[in-house]
This record gives C-alpha cells, structure tokens and sequence, in this order.
C-alpha cells in the first residue's frame, strides 16, 4: 500500500549547507541553562503550550498531523529502559518481511520490513538520533532534512533543539516510506512533542523511576501520570512491572484514556492495559540478547509484546499488504541489538593495562541496575586498580545517585570527578543546557555526597580527584602500570565523552 501524506508544497528553495554548518546551527536552537530553569519553575503553564506549538510547527513545514498516523507509530516512554526498549523493538522488526500484491499484475512479493528510529540523546554524532533501518543517517540526509527544517521558518523564530530534531525525525521518516517509526519520548509524555501523534499503532511504557522531577513532579505517581499520557484511545498500551503506586496511576489512566486491550497477549488485570508478567519476561530469557545486563530482559519482554500488537495494528490497517512476527526474526534482532553506552565494555589499542565499563546510567534505580552490572563483569575482568569516573548533571541529587554505586563487590581506589568539557572540537557535543562550572562546584558538590554516601563501607579512603575536563581525567586513567578497571556513569554526556575522545564508532 502507497502511504500518501499530506504535504503542502513549500516554495521556498531549501540552501545547500555542509553537515557541520547544520549542526552550529541547529546548535543555536538550544536553550540555555537560564531559559531552561525558568521553565522548570513555571511548571504546567508552558506545559500545555507544548502540543499546540508542535502542531503549528509540523503544518509550517509541510505536514499535518492526522496524516502522520501512517507511520505506523511504536510510542515509548519511560524513566529506565526506553531508549533500549526502542532498539529493540527496531531490531526486531526490521528482522521481519512485509508481504504486499504487485500491482501490476496482483501477484505476490515480499521485501524487507523498512524502519524509522527516534531517540535520543546521541552520544558523539547527532545524526545517530534519526536512524533507517538501524542506521543512522547519512551526513548528506542529515543536512538536507535540516535545511528542508530550518528554511520552512525562514526569519521566525526556530523550534527549540529537540522539537527541532523531532521535526527532521518526521520528515526523514516520510520521504523515506518507512513502514513503522518508533518514537522515543524525551521528557515525560503527557506534554512531549513526541505525543503528537492522534492514533499510533501501540505504546509502551518502561520502568519508571526519579528523574527530571523538576517538570514531572517530585512523586512517582505524578511521574506515572506525565508517563501515561502517551495513552491514546482505541490503542493498545503495554507497561513493564511498576512500582504500585505508579502502576495504580497508569491503570486509571488506561480507562480515562479509553485503551484498548492488546488483541495479542493475554492479561490477568481487569483493566485494558496490558502489564507484562514474570511469565512474559521468562518467555524471552532463553533468547540471547545484544544488550547486556539482565534488566534488558524486561525490555526485551516488553518490545516483543508491542512488536506482536504493532503486528496486528498494522495488518488491520493495509488492503494490500501484511506481515507476521517470525520467531527467526525475533531471536535475530534480539541477538544483533546493539546500544552503545549502555553497559558496554571497551578495550583500547595502545592501552593494554585499562579497561573501560560504560553505562550512561543517570536515575537511582538505573544507577542501582548499573552496579549491578559492573559486578557481574568484574568476574571477567579482574583488575588490581578499578577507578570510578562520574558526573552527573545539574539539578539531579548525587547523594541519591552514588550512593547504589557503594554496593559494587571491589573497592573503587580512585574516585574520579570530572565535568564534560573536552578539549576535542566535535560540533555535535555542544551543551548550552548546563552552566558552566569553571569553579569546579559540581565536581566539589559530587565529592561532599561521596564521602557521605561512602562513610563506613568499602568504598572508605577512596582517593578523589577533581578534574575540569575529561580530557586530563582519562590521560591520568590511562597511565596505569597495573590492570585497571574504569567504571564511567552518571551520565550519558559523559559516556559520550569518553567514546569521542576515544573515536570510537557507534554506528
């Protein structure tokens, strides 16, 4: 079936710009930290804006949002996990085929199922945020999706950085005839320019935790109900295992929303969302995953539950195409899901003694997860030194951050401090959503809620090292004489960091 979109022509000639110039430019769409602590405390009140706003800008730039129901929308939120609920349900579909009838003669044919990802955020390009079939975009597509973007507002003011790149997401995702886009929320849900979609094919909601509490709200149960907004009626929506009381809110939010119970998987609740079970999440465990750590088999349980319902949604909504969930396919994606930062382990040319184990961890739960992890790896990779790096960002409370980190099997000889700023000039790693912090006050903050946290555990007498850049944080990593392992979390930036200056190669 030929998805057709409306789209009304726009005349005015998009510039030629090279990938870089795209990106200083798109760059200056981000909010400063000022700007971004004002909307914090003003709360709801430019909340409810939000939607409006991304409606006018999708029409600005050609579009109209009831169309865009044919991208076959997977919308996913959540605290923990929802990036790789989002790569693996990518991973999986497009491991699958769609059937469709020649229409020149009616015979049948077949074709890979094509994908679109959102997510975010990126860790060394920011094209890796926008990705076909598992890929990133090219630099060229890149830069032609951003001039058709940014040329539609001509002298106006331009949408701020995410609402920005979400615009370029569509737009790439349309012209490139993708068969399903699966959405990543960026804050929250009820008020994300991501929940502009009308009737999207299924949602899915991730573990949910403490974070970005300034615009959610400082309770779990209000979290639950920014998170539940992505509800739509008449869809089905799959949750993993939830606190209680954000499981309470997200079933009441289920029924105002009008869900529909999924048509694929059964359910013991007597309300139409759909809760994946321990009998869900045993399902998959026989299945290898690329992601590591066990926790990323709830994820893995909760992509194979939407990508059966997207299944069904999808079948229901084309005359003269379909497909089916292969278990070939599920077992292929779910094995080849790759999801760089995310506890990965890396072994450097040139620096034989060190070994870095990354998780861009940033909430306490995930933080918890995380440690977690680096237990388990610490079986393979025994080390006479192990080093932490960490940096966490403003307005997040580190005494609740590090203290998970304490529970680790082997001391930490060194506790390493750092900010995020690099010596290497990478376009993509600008950040004008932090103040500057020439005085070290964060790295000094995160050491007063170190030596509180780590008082009278194993951690004690740590040597801490403050650092203004992560530059001289990894030269002084990298001199060690004996095998030494380097745990780097807190923070996505900071992961991102490290792989940059590394040039290492996440695509």
């Amino acid at each position: 079936m030929s998805i057709n979109f409306v789209h009304r022509q726009i005349t005015r000639m998009a510039a030629k710009r090279s990938y870089n110039e795209c990106v200083d430019l798109l760059n200056s769409c981000q909010s400063n930290a000022a700007v971004l602590e004002a909307v914090r405390k003003a709360g709801n009140s430019l909340n409810k804006l939000s939607l409006p706003e991304i409606k006018t800008f999708i029409e600005r730039i050609g579009y109209d949002v009831p169309s865009l129901n044919r991208l076959n929308v997977i919308h996913v939120a959540g605290t923990k996990g929802k990036g790789s609920t989002s790569i693996l349900c990518d991973a999986i579909l497009r491991n699958q085929t769609i059937t469709y009838k020649n229409a020149s003669n009616g015979s049948e044919a077949t074709r890979p199922l094509k994908t679109g990802l959102f997510t975010s955020p990126h860790l060394i390009q920011v094209r890796e945020r926008i990705r076909i079939n598992g890929v990133p975009v090219s630099e060229d597509a890149f830069s032609e999706s951003f001039s058709k973007v940014w040329d539609a507002f001509g002298s106006d003011p331009k949408p701020g950085y995410f609402r920005f790149l979400f615009l370029m997401s569509l737009h790439t995702f349309i012209t490139n005839k993708v068969d399903v886009a699966i959405m990543e929320t960026g804050v929250g849900g009820e008020y994300d320019c991501t929940n502009i979609f009308e009737k999207p094919s299924v949602t899915a909601i991730t573990s949910l935790g403490y974070d970005h509490m300034g615009l959610l709200g400082n309770t779990i149960d209000e979290i639950a109900w920014h998170k539940g907004g992505i509800m739509k009626p008449g869809v089905a929506c799959f949750t993993a295992p939830q606190p209680d009381s954000a499981l309470q809110v997200l079933r009441n939010r289920s029924i105002e929303r009008h869900v529909a119970p999924a048509a694929t998987s059964l359910s013991s609740s007597a309300f139409p969302l759909h809760e994946i079970s321990q009998t869900d999440i045993e399902a998959v465990h026989p299945m290898e995953l690329g992601l590591k750590g066990d926790h990323q088999y709830i994820n893995a349980a909760v992509a194979h539950a939407t990508c059966k319902e997207w299944v069904n949604s999808y079948n229901k909504s084309q005359t003269d195409s379909w497909t089916t969930l292969s278990n070939e396919g599920v077992k292929v994606g779910l094995a080849s899901a790759r999801w760089p930062g995310r506890s990965q382990t890396l072994k450097l040319k040139g620096h034989q003694n060190v070994t870095f184990h990354l998780d861009g961890a940033h909430t306490p739960e995930s933080l918890a997860v995380c440690a977690a992890w680096f237990n388990s790896v610490l079986e393979k990779h025994e080390a006479t030194r192990n080093v932490l790096m960490f940096y966490c960002t403003g307005g997040r409370l580190a005494d609740d951050l590090l203290a998970p980190l304490t529970k680790t099997a082997v001391a930490f000889d060194q506790v390493i401090f750092c900010s995020i700023e690099t010596k290497i000039i990478n376009p993509s790693h600008t950040n004008n959503t932090v103040f500057k912090d020439t005085n070290m006050k964060v790295q000094k903050a995160n050491q007063a809620a170190w030596e509180r946290v780590s008082k009278n555990t194993i951690h004690e007498g740590a040597q801490v090292l403050l650092f203004n850049n992560i530059d001289d944080a990894l030269e002084l990593a990298e001199q060690s004489s004996v095998p030494c392992n380097v745990f780097v979390t807190g923070s996505m930036y900071l992961v991102g960091t490290v792989l940059t200056h590394y040039n290492v190669d996440v695509e």
